[in-house]
């Protein structure tokens, strides 16, 4: 019994596939516009808030928050050598009704995003809705390779749903 379970997570584990329309140039540069910008040079943290927008390439993130993380300095401050004290962006979270729109329309929603800039790997988690054309998907996480273009939707367990199945 114990090995018929682990299988029927795998399977679950798996996900749903679903087409390319994800896929951006990882190289494209970010542009970001909001209400507001908080930069902390020392935690290495820029705050967007307020009708965020972020776009690289052909990729789209609109939310109310969203946190950039970088190493480097983001040359806001006054600096001698400008040319080796460039930010360089190593990963964003979003979060608070956010959107993901691909070149093509295709759209996901959830509570909370994050994106790995050096992998180009994307997460769209919480309460997470996809839809392409009529197809409407819900899940608790959608997995996006974003040089591939290649998404993945997954439900994983809850534990209300877990103690049901017990008893």
């Amino acid at each position: 019994p114990a090995q018929n379970s682990e299988s029927d997570q795998a399977d679950s584990a798996e996900g749903i596939p679903f087409g390319q329309a994800f896929k951006t140039d990882p190289n494209a540069p970010y542009d970001v516009t909001s209400d507001r910008l908080d930069v902390d040079d020392n935690a290495k943290t820029a705050l967007f808030t307020g009708n965020v927008v972020t776009v690289q390439g052909n990729f789209t993130i609109q939310s109310a928050e969203m946190t950039a993380y970088y190493n480097g300095h983001a040359g806001l401050g006054a600096s001698d050598d400008k040319a080796k004290s460039g930010a360089s962006l190593t990963h964003i979270k979003a979060k608070k009704s956010v959107l993901v729109v691909s070149k093509d329309g295709q759209k996901a929603t959830g509570d909370w995003a994050e994106v790995d800039v050096k992998t180009n790997l994307a997460t769209l988690g919480g309460a997470v809705v996809l839809t392409q054309g009529k197809n409407i998907v819900r899940g608790t996480k959608l997995l996006i390779d974003r040089t591939t273009g290649q998404a993945t939707i997954k439900t994983e367990p809850t534990a209300s749903s877990e103690s049901s199945m017990v008893s």
